[in-house]
């Protein structure tokens, strides 16, 4: 794993615990990371701009009208790029990568749900990746 992957993966744990101890620790995580490697500017540049990016990421999800079992996924992003791709895991043992931000999909029953969206935001030559998480009831 690159530092910049370490750095983004440190931080997007940071916004995404509730928990202050658990902010603490991957805080401390981070800070480690960067003084361990050595970062350069432009790489913590780059991580600070991806994680900026990823708080203007966010999930909705909505039962189908005619089948309540079909799921309709939306990534709504209000930043100033462009969502490539989004890889989505629906936490039913399927997966789906998409360009653009809309997905539907069939549940075989009913029940509880953790679905993830890996978001690909573009920024000119280069892309961050944002992982959002929703928790859903399939009736």
């Amino acid at each position: 794993m690159s530092a910049e992957q370490s750095f983004v993966k440190y931080i997007t744990l940071l916004f995404t615990y509730q928990n202050y101890s658990m902010r603490k620790a991957y805080l401390l995580l981070f800070i480690a990371s960067i003084l361990l490697t050595g970062a350069c500017k432009k790489t913590t540049e780059n991580v600070v701009d991806c994680i900026a990016e990823s708080l203007f990421v966010s999930v909705k999800y909505k039962a189908d009208a005619v089948n309540s079992k079909t799921i309709n996924f939306e990534v709504n992003y209000s930043g100033t790029n462009s969502v490539q791709s989004v890889e989505w895991v629906y936490g039913d043992g399927n997966t789906a990568k998409v360009n653009g931000a809309i997905s539907a999909h069939t549940y075989s029953n009913a029940g509880p749900y953790t679905v993830k969206a890996k978001v690909s935001i573009g920024n000119g030559n280069s892309s961050c990746t944002s992982e959002q998480e929703k928790n859903i009831t399939v009736n």
